[in-house]
């Protein structure tokens, strides 16, 4: 896998609070394997959808096993009666991010995105795409410092409280994420996202006319294995399945804090390359077959028309989610 983030923390937590640190704050000299300054391994922003064509269509079916479980998971979380699962479900993807990256095992603070990230939204309540979306700017960080579990508005005032007293804290932030498409490929997709990763995947899932976020971990012969919100006590220690079947699963995410470098050999540099990074991220523009951008080139009209299609196509998804919500 491309740009690999692990080994990045010298510090441990108990090593910062002895010497009188603010054991939230991550190190600003971690780096990278390439020796590139870090500032938290969730802060570093890839592209999923880069992911999505490279890696994951890369995977033959046959490749992948009968059963499998993702190596690097959360704690099972308990969401008590305070309904924000999909709060409880990122939380637990980034704390798996967490552990991949840096080998240690860190709940992070369900409050600090139910709070700071719905108290950012406009639209009422949580939905998966727009929650992510927004936790690219918005972060969290260790529950250790906001663990409560509280409903709103008490959650956005306590969420706010924590944010004033630990400002620079809040380094665990989603890198970037890609909706796994409902069609003929999406059971094989969804395991080899969950295979080539070692991640777990949230995804929402009808049940009984209502939706739940969830975690899918691994899969077995005949079924997805899902990890709950609901505590140990729930299923299996929090696990339980669902068939291998589109219809079994509603809106599914692969959440990514992985670092993706730009395949270009003519942009490291150049005063657009922070451009060039953001339209390549999101789609919009590719490059030529010898691995080359050409920004100094002008652009053909056809080229234009891509790009155009692309922005078009992007805001019609956009609309038809919103119009099923």
């Amino acid at each position: 896998m491309p740009g690999g983030l692990s080994g990045l923390y010298k510090n441990t937590y108990g090593d910062k609070v002895a010497r009188g640190e603010n054991p939230l704050r991550h190190p600003t000299d971690a780096t990278s394997p390439k020796g590139e300054a870090l500032n938290g391994a969730l802060k570093a922003v890839g592209s999923a959808r880069a992911y999505y064509y490279n890696t994951i269509c890369n995977v033959a079916d046959e490749e992948l096993p009968e059963e499998y479980k993702v190596k690097y998971l959360s704690n099972v979380l308990d969401q008590g009666y305070v309904n924000s699962c999909v709060a409880h479900g990122i939380a637990g993807a980034l704390s798996a991010n967490h552990l991949k990256h840096t080998g240690e095992l860190l709940d992070l603070s369900v409050l600090l995105i139910y709070g700071l990230w719905r108290g950012d939204m406009v639209e009422p309540g949580m939905f998966v795409e727009s929650t992510l979306d927004n936790g690219r700017e918005v972060g969290t960080s260790s529950r250790r410092f906001a663990p409560e579990n509280l409903e709103v508005p008490e959650a956005i005032e306590k969420a706010k409280e924590y944010r004033d007293k630990y400002p620079d804290s809040l380094a665990f932030r989603v890198g970037s994420f890609y909706k796994m498409r409902q069609n003929a490929n999406f059971v094989s997709d969804i395991k080899k996202a969950l295979y080539q990763f070692d991640l777990p995947i949230v995804t929402v899932k009808e049940s009984g006319g209502s939706r739940h976020c969830e975690l899918i971990v691994g899969w077995d012969e005949d079924n997805f294995i899902l990890q709950n919100s609901y505590g140990e006590s729930f299923g299996d220690k929090g696990l339980h399945k669902v068939p291998l079947t589109t219809k079994s699963l509603d809106d599914t995410y692969l959440v990514l804090a992985d670092k993706v470098e730009l395949p270009f050999s003519d942009v490291s540099g150049h005063w657009a390359e922070k451009y060039i990074r953001n339209v390549y991220f999101a789609g919009l523009m590719g490059g030529y077959p010898d691995g080359t951008f050409k920004p100094d080139s002008p652009i053909t009209r056809a080229e234009m028309a891509k790009v155009v299609d692309e922005v078009l196509k992007d805001i019609d998804e956009k609309i038809k989610r919103l119009d099923e919500k």
